[in-house]
């Protein structure tokens, strides 16, 4: 695997890590249907991200929506986690 696939996926792992977190502050907080619909939005983003990127190297394609499926969740676990926070510190 050439060194720039290699670059990118550690970037994938590390927004997957990241990922992980947020979702557990959020069902800690008893989100679990915000995270569910943070994941089916990421999920649709990994997969036009794939269809836009066939026609390439398999593993770039790959690599290429697990990128943009892991920022998309990264972004909408953000705004779940910011909600969660926010209507805690309201109570």
């Amino acid at each position: 695997m050439p060194s720039t696939q290699a670059g990118f996926l550690a970037a994938g792992c590390t927004l997957a890590i990241a990922n992980l977190v947020l979702m557990v502050l959020s069902l800690a907080q008893d989100r679990p249907a915000a995270v569910a619909r943070a994941w089916a939005l990421a999920t649709a983003a990994g997969a036009v991200g794939f269809v836009v990127l066939t026609g390439g190297a398999p593993v770039t394609t790959t690599i290429g929506a697990f990128l943009v499926a892991e920022t998309a969740a990264l972004v909408t676990l953000s705004v779940v986690a910011v909600r969660v926070t926010r209507a805690g510190a309201r109570v």
